[in-house]
């Protein structure tokens, strides 16, 4: 997050990076970048949205994002969650 720290902005769109493994837990290329996410978010934007799978959702609790279901929608056969901090 280096390249926007000390910018502002109202709204973080975010699609991370997601792989599912046959465990269903998420695999990451940068398997720190959404607890960097969690952590920071908030230091440089006042809303966050984010798509997730909904069958892996529970990784988002664990690292502590307050954010809620919006809406769903159907990728590549696995279905996405839209998820908003407000």
């Amino acid at each position: 997050f280096d390249p926007v720290r000390g910018e502002r902005f109202n709204t973080i769109v975010m699609n991370p990076p997601y792989e599912i493994g046959w465990s269903l837990r998420p695999r990451y290329r940068s398997p720190d970048v959404l607890e960097r996410l969690a952590a920071e978010w908030l230091t440089f934007a006042d809303r966050l949205a984010l798509a997730f799978p909904t069958d892996s959702a529970e990784v988002l609790d664990d690292l502590g994002f307050d954010l809620h279901l919006v809406d769903r929608l159907e990728s590549s056969g696995r279905e996405l969650g839209i998820y908003s901090s407000v």
